[in-house]
């Protein structure tokens, strides 16, 4: 049975195998090939000319008498004052400067120490509310975190004091070696 199948299956490839070539060949069946085969190529390439140097230099003129009517309005535009404030070179550090930015930062600390602490202190009158048991434990860890917020605080003054302390020992190594 295989040997009538194979014979069968030449015998019907060799015949209809001239017919698909004709169709495929064929113009009058140009629609029914693939697209890729016979599709009318685009052109899609437009040609840029290069501007003649007259053009450019019209140009130029325009865009420099814009700027110019621009400044004639409102004054020169470079340098700006700020942009003048950002290309001063920055003020030397002073005692007194570095004393203050510490304070600041200390302040805000504090700040921020504070509404944690008025939050954690809502915190635990509701919690002592509804949890009567467990509030014993809630004020001994708020008492921990009072220690710790002073432990913090404590420690930012002793830098403080460091940092002050080995600013103007530098300041005076510093004196002394334009001195020398």
């Amino acid at each position: 049975m295989k040997l009538a199948f194979i014979p069968a299956t030449l015998v019907l490839s060799t015949l209809l195998s001239p017919l698909a070539y004709a169709v495929n060949t064929n113009p009058n069946n140009a629609n029914q090939s693939p697209p890729f085969q016979n599709a009318p190529q685009q052109q899609v390439s437009k040609q840029q000319y290069i501007q003649h140097k007259k053009q450019m230099m019209q140009k130029r003129a325009a865009f420099i008498a814009q700027q110019r009517a621009k400044e004639a309005n409102n004054g020169p535009t470079f340098p700006s004052p700020e942009e003048l404030k950002r290309m001063a070179p920055p003020k030397p550090m002073t005692e007194e400067a570095l004393k203050q930015r510490l304070t600041l930062q200390i302040q805000r600390t504090k700040k921020v120490m504070a509404a944690d602490k008025k939050r954690s202190a809502k915190y635990a009158e509701d919690f002592a509310r509804y949890q009567k048991h467990q509030a014993d434990t809630l004020a001994k860890m708020m008492a921990k975190a009072d220690a710790q917020r002073m432990k913090v605080l404590n420690r930012m003054e002793e830098q403080q004091k460091q940092i002050i302390a080995s600013f103007l020992k530098s300041k005076r190594i510093s004196a002394q070696n334009n001195n020398h």
